[in-house]
């Protein structure tokens, strides 16, 4: 779907900018520049030559032109390494990617539940509820929005075609490429994913067979596709915990810039975080 080369290109030069944030020159002293939060990207492999810029580049992306530093975190194998790693950062991002092992919330496998990692469903369902129970602020799509789910105690569709009835494509049929089908959402007032794209309907990129079915305790419905899918959900009672289904970072990257304020309101929480971090050392 992406060109790599283009993709290795980016991340080098994400790397280098990253890199050089302490040593460029400037005009405006060290102390009156704003704190550059970390943000953490959730562990998915340990990744190797272009399937690092397959995996996480697109989000480092985002994260840098939102003003932060972007940090691909490591497995974690349980809480108290999750404990460890989140002291580290402002922020973090659950990423897309693999089915969520229907065994976390008590289900047999459907025969159309595709690739799952069960390494991986650990880390991230350890970075979630750490990261929840820190209030450490959070942006999820897709994957890290159906696991969100799961952490709070929900169920998920393992199989939407075959499992909920719609006119609505939420991934396209041929899997080739794996290309995204687009298809509008209504988003709620009174959200923070108002604030981020307003109130209407707006068109999004998706690419899931997966989606919300029994909604977690302290998740609010925020957005929905026509067909009454959850499309974006919020914990309640946190800083910033925005999770949505579609992909807000490839759609920056492809050149919409409405879904930056998606990174922004990240970082901006997060620095928040990260100052106050700072004044406790």
């Amino acid at each position: 779907m992406k060109k790599i080369k283009a993709l290795v290109a980016t991340l080098i030069t994400t790397i280098i900018s990253v890199l050089c944030v302490g040593c460029m020159n400037t005009e405006v002293p060290l102390k009156d520049q704003p704190i550059k939060p970390k943000i953490g990207i959730s562990w998915k492999k340990d990744y190797k030559n272009n399937e690092y810029a397959q995996g996480v580049l697109v989000y480092m992306e985002g994260v840098r032109k939102a003003g932060g530093i972007p940090v691909v975190l490591p497995k974690v194998e349980n809480q108290a390494q999750a404990q460890f790693v989140l002291a580290g950062i402002d922020g973090i991002i659950m990423t897309g990617g693999e089915d969520v092992n229907p065994k976390l919330y008590g289900e047999k496998p459907n025969p159309k539940l595709e690739e799952v990692n069960n390494v991986r469903d650990t880390s991230d369902y350890w970075m979630i509820k750490e990261a929840l129970r820190k209030d450490v602020p959070m942006l999820a799509t897709c994957r890290g929005t159906q696991l969100l789910n799961v952490v709070c105690g929900g169920t998920l569709y393992q199989d939407l075609p075959t499992q909920y009835s719609s006119n609505i494509i939420h991934r396209d049929p041929s899997e080739n490429d794996r290309d995204f089908v687009y298809h509008n959402i209504t988003v709620k007032p009174d959200s923070k994913l108002a604030g981020i794209m307003g109130v209407g309907t707006f068109k999004v990129n998706s690419w899931h067979h997966q989606a919300i079915k029994k909604l977690g305790k302290n998740l609010k419905i925020v957005a929905t596709a026509p067909d009454g899918i959850v499309e974006a959900v919020e914990y309640q009672g946190k800083t910033f915990v925005e999770a949505v289904q579609f992909h807000p970072e490839w759609l920056l990257h492809d050149g919409d810039k409405s879904f930056l304020p998606f990174f922004t309101k990240l970082v901006e929480h997060s620095r928040e975080k990260a100052a106050k971090r700072a004044e406790n050392k």
